[in-house]
């Protein structure tokens, strides 16, 4: 019998990321054909859906909009999330009599008219009967009187059965009536430059992944006791929630090592905390000052320092120039990292360097133009 943890490699359905599904997601849209994402939990499948959507309401001039008071509002591209393990049989509608006769009331969290994306998440997690439900949804675009308006699209997603996450298998007809892909777990720098940067997340937790990118996601399904902090791109961003400001040296109110583990396990929290504490012994302050540093070749090293210099440039945005000069001593992939890290964490690098720097400005943009756009 094969092991839980290598069911995912004998699915037969392509394997893509999260920059390609949104490509398959606007084709599956295109054609009004239903998409499904199958991936391990906290990979950001529930993510990826709303950065789509927003792209989608771009496109289009719409406002994006998650809010469910906006279904029916035209003006605005709304992300409708349906959690079908919360409903019942019946959820769906509910039964009326109008002038003595039975009929059905569509739950209003359905859109009448607009567009946007119904998005079915965990849909495996609910019960066979209650998944019947979406038969005729996804494949029909409709539900007994109900029809899906032409402007919005359906998509799916749900955990494998290598997840431990008491899903129901699918019936095969309701697999039938959709796409599937099987979304990878990202590696660090598809989740920094995708997502994470973007999103803000603590750049000591983004440095050290591009170190021991393992802990990107990391959870082993053929072990047998209960492992509760597991590393996932979803519980990193709930820890750079709670360690926003916090040093690892205890005068916070809290250890970081504490905060960390609750959230990703003990393990890992000992190598990260590692990791800080070697940013922090970094005698950061003179290296500004110089303006000299020597590049270490230790990868550990190096990410620890560049944490460091993104740390110290964040709480001191008026050197500017000495950060890019120190930046453009690393090799070009670690430059890139720190540049698009000062961009998103300080909004006016890019405006701040040209105006005090035009000729440093000019030489970085030769070589990193798109990052400075």
């Amino acid at each position: 019998m094969a092991k839980k943890s290598e069911v995912l490699n004998t699915i037969n359905v392509p394997r893509t990321n999260h920059e390609a599904i949104k490509k398959y997601m606007g084709i599956a849209a295109e054609h009004k054909i239903a998409l499904m994402m199958h991936g391990t939990f906290g990979i950001g499948k529930s993510a990826v859906v709303k950065q789509w959507a927003k792209m989608r309401a771009k496109e289009l001039g719409l406002e994006y909009s998650d809010d469910m008071n906006d279904v029916n509002n035209e003006k605005k591209f709304v992300a409708i999330v349906i959690n079908l393990h919360q409903f019942d049989v019946s959820g769906f509608w509910l039964p009326v009599f109008v002038d003595g006769k039975y009929d059905q009331l569509i739950n209003d969290m359905f859109p009448l008219k607009g567009k946007g994306v119904i998005f079915f998440d965990e849909i495996n997690l609910a019960p066979n009967m209650v998944q019947a439900n979406a038969y005729q949804f996804i494949l029909d675009r409709r539900l007994g009187k109900y029809n899906v308006p032409t402007g919005y699209s359906v998509f799916a997603a749900g955990n494998t059965t290598s997840d431990n996450a008491h899903i129901h298998e699918m019936a095969t007809p309701l697999k039938n009536r959709m796409m599937h892909y099987m979304l990878n777990v990202p590696t660090a720098k598809e989740w920094a430059e995708n997502y994470a940067i973007d999103h803000k997340i603590d750049h000591r937790i983004i440095n050290f992944l591009y170190f021991a990118e393992h802990y990107v996601h990391k959870y082993d399904a053929d072990i047998t006791e209960n492992v509760y902090g597991i590393p996932t791109p979803r519980s990193w961003e709930f820890t750079s929630k709670v360690i926003a400001g916090i040093s690892s040296d205890g005068k916070d109110g809290g250890t970081l090592y504490d905060l960390v583990a609750a959230n990703i396990g003990t393990e890992c929290a000992r190598e990260f905390v590692s990791f800080v504490n070697l940013s922090q012994n970094i005698d950061i302050d003179q290296i500004f000052k110089t303006e000299t540093m020597d590049v270490p070749t230790e990868i550990d090293r190096i990410y620890a320092l560049m944490s460091a210099m993104i740390s110290y440039y964040t709480k001191k945005p008026e050197l500017v120039v000495t950060f890019t000069k120190l930046a453009m001593m690393f090799k070009s992939e670690h430059t890139i990292i720190l540049l698009k890290q000062a961009k998103s964490y300080v909004p006016d690098f890019v405006k701040e360097l040209k105006a005090k720097d035009d000729a440093l400005f000019s030489k970085v943009s030769k070589k990193y133009i798109k990052l400075l756009i």
